[in-house]
């Protein structure tokens, strides 16, 4: 990852807004008996065992064609790079397009943008 990140001129880091509580469970999996009770998380919880390793390969799927040449993921933090100012800001583009396609939120106020 970092070696796909290194020679470029501008990035944008951005932070998936309480990653795992976006992506939702499977209607015959999230149905489960304790001592205390019936539950059904309807999302991923933060803590269950390989719920970040989910969200990551969800976000991995979701930005398959982007990886390696304008987008990098890290659990979930993302990293959008270009060699110029305009390319760097159409891949921003690119990637926030498919953030609103497949409904998934940014914290804006954790992101970082056009670093250099």
């Amino acid at each position: 990852m970092l070696e796909n990140l290194v020679g470029h001129s501008f990035y944008y880091f951005l932070d998936g807004m309480s990653g795992c509580f976006q992506i939702f469970i499977s209607p015959e999996d999230k149905d489960f008996t304790c001592p205390y009770g019936n539950f059904a998380y309807p999302r991923i919880p933060f803590g269950l065992c390989n719920a970040l390793a989910t969200f990551h390969r969800c976000m991995t799927n979701i930005f398959a064609d982007y990886m390696g040449h304008i987008v990098e993921a890290f659990m979930d933090d993302f990293s959008v790079y270009g060699e110029s100012f305009d390319h760097c800001l159409k891949n921003l583009e690119k990637v926030r397009n498919r953030y609103e396609e497949t409904n998934i939120a940014l914290s804006w106020e954790q992101s970082h943008f056009m670093v250099t």
